[in-house]
């Protein structure tokens, strides 16, 4: 999987920690399951289920696929993290470019 943050992102994680939450999740729908993911910077209760992603990026990512501990489930092959918003800065993770997968 490969991972792309650009350096506001890694600011912005830096400057709550340095630790970036990633989780996928999957619920069904009339056509089949989707998949979405949530990008956080605070720490989750299940924490030690995540899997801690190898990155050259400056700062800790930890992955939870939708399948359980070390993402079981379906991957994407690029994930891109951005800072979106302009009073309320905030993540937003996107599987292979796209807020939802299929």
């Amino acid at each position: 999987m490969r991972l792309l943050a650009d350096a506001p992102v890694c600011d912005f994680v830096a400057s709550r920690g340095g630790v970036l939450w990633l989780r996928s999740t999957q619920v069904r729908c009339c056509f089949g399951p989707v998949t979405s993911l949530r990008a956080a910077t605070s720490r989750p209760e299940d924490a030690n289920r995540y899997l801690s992603l190898a990155t050259d990026l400056p700062i800790d990512v930890r992955f939870l696929g939708a399948g359980g501990a070390g993402g079981t489930g379906d991957r994407p092959h690029e994930l891109t993290v951005e800072l979106r918003g302009r009073l309320h800065r905030h993540l937003v993770a996107l599987w292979d470019g796209c807020k939802f997968k299929l």
